[in-house]
């Protein structure tokens, strides 16, 4: 192999001295491996390089082979660039991402980084504040910065569930490698109230990103429908079990109420077990603090008739104080101020403007009529009154078109809330009733009481509510939703006119939604019914067709001569006696079922 490398480059040395000696005559030069053998010669490159020869002992080491860690690691993906926040500019950072602010504006995502939120938060409950141009405003409402729109959930929630995912990062790492400041932040979590405001804030928005999702899919699929009705095609009605066409056929298939329950998913409200929640007070949720309306709220909805009437007693108790209080600022006063508060705060500023233009003016008439100046004065000071209440009450800034439609939509919703999930025809409730009348005479008692034996004489005897089948359970819970009342001397049912809502509740019961132990109460066949009121015990909320269940706090499961007999004896030692009405089984029953299937996740 030496011997043919060094013959091709003698080649290839002779051949350029021919052609040079050619060029140099005139002569045209020939190629002098024209005569070689094509075999010989295949390639032309191959003749121009010289052959590299491998040491054999080279050729016999093994192939160098790669390392196989970085042949089987997966390319570096860049990673994805830093939000910044459009208030600072600054970086978002993980639970800034992780917790957005949730506009109720489809399609907006804005948000902002923990510090400008804190500072829009504590600027949104100073008075005053001064814009860039010089002009004073108040910023009674939070909206977002960018759509104007409201926001679903409360930002002391976000900055919670913030502060928390910030603290829980301390968690895997060192006490001795934390700051004093870190650490103090660290074990500032494990207190009991703090984890409850965390779950609570947690929960409210769970629920706050999930309706926003579902009103997000929902305007993506009224799009859809507006395209084919474009195309001339027929789009189906998703919603057409939720209409407000009230079926009055009780026949319906529990699987059809199913699909039914399923369609209020797509009603969007911010709130709707709150709304919920708040009509179970009877209008005196604005009376109670927060911790004031869970207890209450676990009371009505435990399937227990005694907590039914600690429920009754516990809001009698509450309109007794309001009423007997000194301070004219009770719930009436408020309910009245609210509803005088519901007009614009131009038309009052307008108002005002007209009766009295200017301070100077109204010294000067003063001066002239001093009985015209005190007469003003103190209508001055009404309206004063009046402006601090409407600022502290209403908003000073016009409302945007969008929150019209936000409170338009929200009406709307409640209103098919309560088609959906209505309260039973005879809610639990307490009563004082004095004892100054003859019971014996009817001619002149402002009230009468009536056996009832025949709603209820599918029971025929006092039983066990654990010991019911389905359909007698069925049948006492749908006594709730009946109007008991009195015709010829009878005590008669009358069905609801909403048919949608008792069948909606009565799925838990028809499908066994909920594994619980049944209650080991006695259910009464026989109850005394209110048959005739007076207008003037209306006003202490007696109604015909109310259920007398308890006594003086008592258990009350006898007849109208039992009944009278207690009255009697209680009449010897007081003038009045506590009467709670409608506190049975029935509507025990009918509540629990009722706060189920409102916070069912199968069905809601």
């Amino acid at each position: 192999m030496v011997v043919l490398k060094n013959a091709t480059i003698e080649t290839l040395t002779n051949a350029e001295e021919v052609t040079t000696s050619m060029e140099e005559g005139g002569v045209a030069a020939e190629n002098p491996l024209e005569n070689e053998d094509p075999e010989d010669i295949e390639n032309p490159e191959k003749i121009e390089s010289p052959i590299e020869i491998k040491d054999p002992i080279e050729n016999e080491s093994p192939p160098e082979i790669e390392n196989p860690q970085e042949i089987e690691s997966p390319p570096e993906i860049e990673s994805p660039p830093e939000k910044s926040c459009p208030i600072c500019d600054g970086t978002l950072s993980q639970p800034d991402t992780e917790y957005p602010l949730l506009c109720a504006t489809a399609g907006c995502s804005f948000n902002m980084c923990h510090e400008c939120s804190i500072n829009f938060l504590k600027t949104s409950k100073e008075g005053l504040q001064k814009a860039s141009d010089g002009n004073l405003f108040r910023m009674s409402i939070m909206m977002c910065p960018s759509c104007r729109g409201e926001f679903r959930v409360e930002l002391s929630d976000i900055l919670v569930l913030r502060d928390w995912r910030k603290i829980s990062q301390f968690e895997h790492i060192k006490d001795s490698e934390l700051s004093a400041a870190d650490l103090r932040q660290k074990y500032s979590i494990r207190n009991d109230e703090k984890l409850t405001s965390i779950n609570e804030s947690l929960k409210r928005y769970i629920h706050a990103s999930e309706s926003k999702m579902l009103m997000f899919s929902k305007e993506k699929e009224e799009q859809k429908i507006e395209i084919d009705e474009e195309s001339n095609s027929k789009p189906c009605d998703i919603m057409r079990d939720t209409n407000m066409d009230i079926d009055m056929n009780m026949n319906m298939s529990p699987a059809k109420t199913k699909e039914q329950i399923k369609m209020t998913k797509s009603l969007d409200s911010s709130s709707p077990i709150t709304f919920l929640d708040s009509m179970l007070f009877q209008g005196l949720d604005s009376c109670m603090s927060q911790s004031e309306k869970n207890f209450i709220l676990s009371l009505l909805t435990r399937g227990s008739p005694e907590h039914l009437s600690q429920a009754a007693h516990i809001l009698a108790s509450i309109v007794e104080m309001n009423n007997k209080s000194p301070s004219k600022d009770n719930f009436i006063n408020r309910r009245i101020r609210k509803t005088q508060s519901e007009d614009s705060h131009d038309r009052r500023k307008l108002v005002d403007q007209k009766s009295y233009p200017n301070s100077q003016s109204q010294s000067q008439n003063a001066r002239r009529m001093p009985r015209a100046s005190s007469i003003m004065s103190t209508n001055s000071t009404a309206s004063a009154t009046r402006s601090s209440l409407a600022t502290t009450s209403t908003a000073t800034i016009p409302m945007s078109s969008s929150s019209q439609s936000n409170l338009r939509r929200e009406a709307e919703n409640e209103r098919r809330w309560r088609v959906n999930f209505p309260l039973p025809s005879r809610m639990p409730k307490q009563v004082k009733l004095p004892l100054d009348f003859d019971f014996e005479n009817k001619r002149i008692s402002p009230i009468r009481f009536i056996d009832d034996e025949e709603t209820l004489s599918f029971l025929h005897y006092n039983q066990r509510y654990n010991r019911m089948d389905y359909h007698l359970r069925k049948k006492l819970v749908e006594d709730a939703f009946c109007t008991l009342y009195i015709s010829w001397g009878k005590v008669k049912q009358r069905q609801s006119y909403n048919s949608i809502g008792p069948r909606n509740i009565l799925v838990g019961l028809e499908h066994q939604a909920e594994e619980r132990q049944l209650p080991d109460i006695r259910v009464p066949w026989r109850r005394v019914i209110i048959s005739y009121v007076e207008k003037s015990f209306e006003r202490l909320g007696l109604r015909v067709g109310d259920v007398v269940t308890h006594v003086d706090g008592e258990v009350f499961d006898g007849n109208i001569e039992k009944l009278r007999f207690l009255l009697a004896m209680k009449k010897r030692d007081s003038s009045s006696v506590d009467i709670v009405l409608n506190a049975d089984p029935g509507v025990a029953e009918a509540l629990r079922l009722r706060s189920f299937m409102i916070r069912s996740q199968e069905f809601l």
